[in-house]
């Protein structure tokens, strides 16, 4: 995982630059998990998370310079680069699982094999 986040900090800093658009770096909000906080203080029923295995990353989506649309995508695009290797969760259900159901809140990598249809 340590790898596919130092690619994916790579690609975005290199497509920031290209732009003219400063880049801080990837801000996580969650990777780690504790199985108990994830599932009694998070209240987060799954036991498949990658995060209680250290095998996800939640990054912040806004900030950059971009709407959270465009950063998100970008992310995605990067995600999806052979360097990275990881699994992104689909715009559709970050949405679904935000307080109102329709906001874009963050973004969402794992590594897992195979990824989700769709991921």
């Amino acid at each position: 995982m340590l790898d596919g986040l130092e690619a994916l900090r790579a690609i975005m800093a290199e497509r920031f630059e290209q732009a003219g658009l400063p880049f801080d770096g990837l801000i996580l909000t969650s990777v780690f998990r504790n199985p108990v906080h994830h599932t009694y203080h998070a209240g987060l029923t799954t036991t498949e998370s990658r995060h209680q295995y250290g095998l996800a990353a939640d990054m912040r989506i806004w900030g950059h310079g971009m709407t959270r649309e465009e950063y998100f995508y970008e992310l995605r695009d990067a995600a999806h680069d052979d360097r990275v290797g990881a699994c992104f969760e689909p715009e559709e259900l970050i949405r679904a699982g935000s307080s109102d159901g329709q906001t874009l809140t963050h973004a969402h990598v794992d590594w897992r094999d195979p990824c989700p249809t769709g991921w």
